[in-house]
């Protein structure tokens, strides 16, 4: 099984459009998103404001949640990771470029979507032994799979335009639903067959022996 580590507060230097609203990065929104649902506005406004990924985290640790978040935090979660994927060229590339047998880490000591070890610790230890559930890790595999699914030349492009330009056309967040769906397309076509998305296998050697 070959881990490939990713780091959620990766900021790509240009805004994602998420939920309707600009972000700097998929933690901004991850933490913008919980502030609302928890009904705490003013973390919500400080997020926004947020000079980077992880000063957004550290206000949104803050926010005392409630059971609606408890219960839709991982769906929350699968919104963003999706919405980066159609936005971000690298990072759909990226998932699609990688082998189908790969397991994905968040590599941080958080034990809810991380392995609850740093990188070293992560690519050192077997899977089963990592103390976190690393669910981050398994949404993200989800999403490459359905990407990996589809032709690269069935793949979207945007125009390129500068945030501002962005923010201008009101056709920018049409077009972002319009790629969700087509892309989210491929879990309902499995759900109707009896097929699961997450049982995927691949016949091709393993890379690092690590699992």
């Amino acid at each position: 099984m070959y881990i490939l580590c990713y780091c959620f507060f990766v900021q790509d230097g240009y805004d994602l459009n998420i939920f309707g609203v600009q972000h700097k990065s998929a933690e901004h929104a991850f933490q913008y998103a919980k502030s609302l649902r928890c009904g705490d506005l003013e973390a919500a406004k400080s997020i926004q404001e947020a000079k980077d990924a992880l000063s957004a985290k550290r206000i949104g640790d803050k926010v005392r949640i409630n059971e609606q978040w408890t219960e839709s935090c991982e769906s929350v979660m699968t919104e963003i990771i999706e919405n980066k994927c159609v936005q971000v060229e690298r990072f759909r590339e990226k998932l699609r470029s990688v082998k189908k047998n790969t397991l994905f880490a968040e590599s941080t000591f958080n034990d809810k979507w991380g392995t609850g070890l740093d990188k070293a610790g992560t690519e050192n230890t077997k899977a089963s032994d990592w103390p976190g559930q690393n669910l981050l890790g398994h949404i993200i595999g989800k999403v490459a799979q359905k990407i990996r699914k589809r032709k690269k030349s069935d793949q979207w492009s945007q125009p390129k335009q500068s945030s501002r330009q962005q923010k201008k056309h009101s056709t920018t967040q049409k077009n972002i639903a319009e790629m969700l769906r087509s892309l989210r397309a491929n879990t309902d076509a499995e759900s109707a067959s009896g097929c699961d998305a997450s049982s995927e296998t691949d016949s091709e050697p393993e890379e690092s022996g690590k699992g």
